[in-house]
C-alpha cells in the first residue's frame, strides 16, 4: 500500500484547499473496533517508513487479519479501487467481524452489525498542534459508511479491549454531527479530489480485487488492462463509470429515439393511407355528385326535347284537322 504525500510539499499555497480537510497532515494512527479479528489497540503509522503487518489467526497466520488492517487503512484513507462513490459501498460491510471466518462460535460471539475505524492525521513534527481524526462507522445495512471528523486525538482509551470497544461508540457519538460525510463525500471533504491512497489489496472483506499495477506480474496485463487500472489508481474510475453510465442512458435513449422514430413513421403512414383513403372517397363522392348532375341534365334535355316534339306534332295533328275539315265541307258542297 502506497500513501501519497509521503512528503510534506515546500509549501502548500493555494493548493492546500485541493487537497481537502486533511490537508498535507500524514496518517499517525489507526484503531479499529469490530473490523475482521483486529484488536482495538491503536497503531502506530510513520510516515515514510515500512510498516509490517503480521498476526494470528485461528490455526496458523492465515484469517488474522493482515489483509482487513491493510483494507481498513486503504478504505481509510479513500483508495479508488473500493469504488464506494460509485456502486462498491456495500462491500464494506464485509470488513466486519464475522464468527465463522475468525473461528470462533457464532452464539458467544455474534457477527458485528457496526464497526469503526479510526485515523489520526497529524504533521509529524507538531503532532498536538497539527492533529485531526476521522471516525469511519461502518454497517451492515445502509447506510454502509459515515465518517465523521474533528480537529484534535479522539482515540478510545481504556484498560482493556472490552473496555475499548463499549467505549467507541459514545466517542463516535461525541463528534459533531455537523461533520457527518457519506460515501459520496467523504474522500473529496476529507482530501480533495487527489487519490490519498494507492493499494493494492488481495481481498477487501470477502470482495476480491481484481489486477493492479501494483502487483509483481504486470507483465502479463495487456493495453486495456494498464489503462484500465490507471484510471483506477488516478482514482477517475468514477468519472469513467460515470461516463459509461451517460453513454449506457445515450445509448438507451438514442435507442428509445429510433424506436419512436420508427413508430412515428409507422403511424404517419398508416395515416398518410387513412387520408388517401379519405381523398379517394371524397374525389368519388364529387365525380358521383358529378355524374348524378350530368344525368339530371340528359334527363332534362330529353324532356324539353320531348315537349318540343310533342307541340310540333300537335301542330301537325291541329293542320291536319283542318284540313279534314276543309275537305269535308268540299265534299258536301259538290253533292
Amino acid at each position: 500500500m502506497t500513501t501519497l504525500f509521503d512528503t510534506r510539499p515546500a509549501e502548500a499555497g493555494s493548493g492546500a484547499s485541493t487537497l481537502g480537510v486533511i490537508g498535507t497532515r500524514q496518517l499517525i494512527a489507526v484503531q479499529t473496533f469490530d473490523i475482521a479479528r483486529l484488536t482495538s489497540h491503536p497503531v502506530a503509522i510513520i510516515p515514510s517508513s515500512f510498516v509490517a503487518v503480521t498476526g494470528r489467526g485461528p490455526r496458523d497466520s492465515n484469517e488474522s487479519g493482515k489483509t482487513s488492517f491493510n483494507a481498513a487503512t486503504a478504505l481509510l484513507l479513500g483508495d479508488p479501487e473500493w469504488r464506494v462513490t460509485g456502486g462498491g459501498v456495500a462491500a464494506v460491510a464485509e470488513l466486519l467481524f464475522e464468527p465463522d471466518t475468525a473461528g470462533v462460535a457464532a452464539a458467544r460471539y455474534p457477527a458485528a452489525q457496526n464497526g469503526f475505524i479510526v485515523g489520526v492525521f497529524a504533521q509529524p513534527d507538531d503532532v498536538e498542534g497539527t492533529a485531526y481524526t476521522a471516525w469511519m462507522k461502518l454497517s451492515s445495512a445502509p447506510k454502509y459508511l459515515l465518517v465523521r471528523h474533528s480537529p484534535g486525538v479522539h482515540l478510545v482509551m481504556a484498560d482493556s479491549d472490552t473496555e475499548q470497544h463499549r467505549h467507541a461508540p459514545a466517542m463516535r457519538a461525541s463528534l459533531p454531527t455537523a461533520s457527518e460525510l457519506g460515501a459520496h463525500t467523504y474522500v473529496d471533504t476529507l482530501y480533495g479530489r487527489s487519490p490519498r491512497c494507492l493499494a493494492y489489496v488481495a481481498a477487501r472483506g470477502k470482495q476480491r480485487s481484481g489486477p493492479s499495477l501494483l502487483k509483481m506480474d504486470t507483465g502479463a496485463f495487456t493495453p486495456s488492462d494498464i489503462g484500465a487500472a490507471l484510471v483506477r489508481l488516478t482514482g477517475r474510475s468514477e468519472a469513467l463509470e460515470t461516463e459509461r453510465d451517460q453513454r449506457r442512458k445515450l445509448a438507451e435513449q438514442a435507442g428509445e429515439l429510433a424506436e419512436t422514430k420508427s413508430d412515428h413513421d409507422h403511424k404517419w403512414a398508416q395515416e398518410e393511407e387513412t387520408l388517401r383513403g379519405v381523398r379517394l372517397r371524397t374525389v368519388i363522392r364529387e365525380k358521383l355528385a358529378a355524374g348524378q348532375h350530368l344525368w339530371h341534365q340528359h334527363l332534362a334535355r330529353g324532356l324539353l326535347d320531348t315537349l318540343t316534339r310533342r307541340d310540333a306534332l300537335q301542330a301537325e295533328l291541329e293542320g291536319a284537322q283542318d284540313r279534314i275539315e276543309e275537305c269535308a265541307e268540299t265534299l258536301v258542297s259538290w253533292s
